[in-house]
């Protein structure tokens, strides 16, 4: 068994270990669980190591594990939230600590309902693309939780790894289970601007910025890797793609959130300066 990738935590230690052998694909949370996976992306032993919990485990296969395995079936996932927005998806792509949670809860709290706060299923239909709901709940810092859904709402048990909780959808965070074609993709910047700037991304600057912000379990699989990159194409010639950028303050989000609403009316490749 070789490892054939890896990935870090911001202070450098290893988040996850990704092995290959003849049998398919091993993932390594260190510490905490260990997912076994066939060459089809079917999960066929899960293993709780020794700060591992139930609530882990289950939150890796969903969040991790799951859309990695997907990968597998030339299936696109990418890193980001996404509402619904009047019967369209707004997508929001970013790395951790982008704020992509933070934005499902503005938007539900606004009356708009969640698809997913991470790891978000893209399918092709026809001439269009659709926005696959995932998980019924939404992860949050104590902060944004107190600044973003002030009430009382339910939430699941917290992984061993992360003081984030897991707020379950309801009256105060909709949820929207349904699949729905995907107007916009936003892709989060985090250039400190002083006010809400959208703009057009176009051509191979979408299709890496696609590519960057999508779940792929082997690279070491050049056919694999050109039909994960042949499938990102064939998105990227919608006139979807812009970057986002706004200021990080909670009191900034609804300003987000209309600029957005806004921004989803407009033609394509509307650009937005300063709202």
């Amino acid at each position: 068994m070789r490892i054939i990738n890896q990935w870090q935590n911001p202070d450098g230690s290893t988040w996850l270990v990704i092995r290959k052998s003849a049998e398919g694909f091993e993932l390594e949370f260190p510490h905490l669980a260990q997912f076994s996976l066939d060459d089809e992306g079917d999960v066929i032993r899960k293993t709780q190591l020794e700060d591992g919990c139930e609530a882990t485990l289950d939150h890796l296969y969903l969040n991790q594990v799951l859309p990695l395995a997907l990968s597998l079936q030339n299936e696109l996932v990418l890193h980001a939230s996404a509402v619904n927005i009047n019967g369209q998806a707004a997508v929001f792509c970013g790395s951790s600590g982008m704020g992509k949670s933070s934005i499902a809860a503005a938007f539900a709290t606004a009356g708009y309902p969640f698809l997913t706060d991470d790891g978000l299923l893209i399918e092709p239909s026809g001439g269009d693309y659709l926005a696959v709901p995932s998980h019924p709940f939404i992860r949050l810092w104590d902060d944004s939780r107190d600044s973003l859904v002030p009430g009382e709402v339910g939430s699941l048990p917290t992984p061993v790894w992360t003081e984030k909780s897991r707020l379950l959808a309801g009256e105060q965070l909709p949820f929207c289970d349904q699949k729905v074609t995907v107007g916009r993709v936003y892709f989060l910047q985090d250039e400190g601007v002083d006010s809400l700037t959208i703009s057009p991304l176009l051509g191979a600057d979408a299709l890496m910025a696609l590519v960057r912000n999508s779940f792929f379990l082997d690279i070491s699989d050049r056919c694999g890797v050109s039909k994960h990159f042949h499938g990102a194409g064939d998105l990227v010639r919608k006139p979807l793609f812009y970057h986002l950028d706004y200021p990080r303050a909670y009191g900034e989000l609804p300003g987000l959130v209309d600029g957005v609403l806004e921004h989803m009316e407009m033609p394509g490749f509307a650009s937005v300066e300063g709202s």
